[in-house]
C-alpha cells in the first residue's frame, strides 16, 4: 500500500493565541462558574491515543 502526502493550500492561517498573551489573559476569556477548576488541554499537537502521556 502506497501513501503519498499532498500539499494543501490554506485559505487563511491565523494564530489562536496572539504573541505575548499570558495564561491569565486567556483565562479571562472563559466564564468560570462556581468553584470549578479550569481544565486546560493541548489539542492537535501530534498526540493521539498511543503517544499521549
Amino acid at each position: 500500500m502506497s501513501r503519498e502526502l499532498h500539499d494543501v493550500d490554506l485559505a487563511e492561517v491565523k494564530p489562536l493565541v496572539e504573541k505575548g498573551e499570558s495564561i491569565t489573559g486567556l483565562l479571562q476569556e472563559f466564564d468560570v462558574q462556581g468553584n470549578r477548576p479550569v481544565i486546560l488541554t493541548y489539542h492537535d499537537i501530534g498526540m493521539n491515543h498511543k503517544t499521549c502521556y
